[in-house]
């Protein structure tokens, strides 16, 4: 009996070994997929979202942008010639790429909020891009259950996204109430969104003259400061995250040789690290400390305001 009990121990351990080096291909695998859609979604930046004329299409919507439909068939792709090559039935097949869709909606979360200028119709047509980014990313389930709402955060947040684009304040309000109605609206969204993609949406409107965290990124040669920033976000994040797989992940995917998992994972819960935010959160508050000393000297000091800095001033403590 001892005997027998020793083996099944060790074919056990065997087994598990076994599923973490199958998980950790797999994930790199998968990671691989992610960035190339990320390279996508990036492409979102040259659209134009500050139209002075409607777009053709109904209530001056098109229905489907160049960029979406890029996006649309890169997902097809991905899905052709990979995903349908796996074991649809296998239940850690099932969780990695379920893992792959969270990770695509917190991407295109993060670029959405990135988009500037933006303005009033511009803000019609980044809530249809978020309508038909839905659809568009359906083919990367695996699961008999399609429906996005099972991922949890990235599905709120993409959902409460919409609202967030919209948020404005009272017309005849003066500077400090405007603050106040703005401050008050996001905050109910809180819950929804990540802080850094809150800190992140005030520069969407701003001033041209006042410029956003990834325009002081290095951008390495063949990429946009907008994705050089949200890779170097990712960087600080991802590093957390490979210490929770090396642990054994909470979503039950465990730790291997590559990194594929970790990356999967960034971006995906709403409550963000300390680390995470901290490090966001600089980014922006440096981007308009520099912005209110121009601003200051240009004026010399007298009537300088920036609704962007006020606002961050009442949402850092997110």
């Amino acid at each position: 009996d001892t005997v027998v009990r020793n083996k099944a121990v060790a074919l056990r351990d065997a087994e598990e070994r076994l599923l973490a080096v199958a998980q950790a291909i797999l994930g790199d695998y998968l990671a691989a997929a992610a960035r190339y859609l990320a390279s996508e979604i990036a492409r979102i930046h040259l659209e134009n979202f500050n139209h002075t004329s409607d777009l053709p299409g109904q209530d001056g919507m098109a229905d489907s942008s160049p960029f979406m439909s890029a996006f649309s068939a890169a997902v097809q792709s991905v899905r052709v010639h990979h995903l349908n090559s796996l074991p649809k039935g296998d239940p850690t097949v099932v969780a990695c790429c379920d893992q792959l869709q969270a990770r695509v909606l917190s991407l295109f979360a993060r670029h959405v909020v990135l988009v500037r200028p933006v303005n009033a119709l511009g803000r019609m047509r980044l809530a249809n891009e978020l309508a038909q980014f839905e659809l568009s990313v359906e083919p990367l389930a695996l699961s008999e259950n399609t429906k996005l709402a099972r991922l949890g955060g990235p599905y709120t947040e993409l959902r409460a996204l919409r609202q967030l684009l919209f948020v404005e304040a009272p017309s005849d309000a003066d500077q400090a109430t405007s603050v106040e109605a703005l401050a008050s609206q996001i905050r109910g969204l809180g819950h929804s969104l990540r802080a850094s993609t809150i800190w992140l949406s005030v520069f969407a409107d701003a001033p041209p003259e006042l410029r956003s965290p990834y325009d002081f990124v290095s951008v390495p040669r063949g990429s946009s400061p907008e994705q050089a920033y949200c890779d170097q976000v990712d960087a600080v994040e991802q590093s957390l995250s490979s210490e929770t797989v090396q642990r054994g992940s909470p979503s039950g995917l465990a730790a291997g040789p590559g990194d594929g998992l970790a990356y999967l994972q960034v971006g995906t819960k709403l409550a963000e690290s300390p680390v995470v935010k901290t490090h966001v959160l600089g980014q922006v508050s440096a981007a308009l400390d520099k912005y209110m000393q121009l601003l200051s000297g240009a004026s010399q000091g007298a009537g300088a305001y920036c609704l962007q800095y006020h606002l961050l001033r009442a949402l850092e403590d997110l």
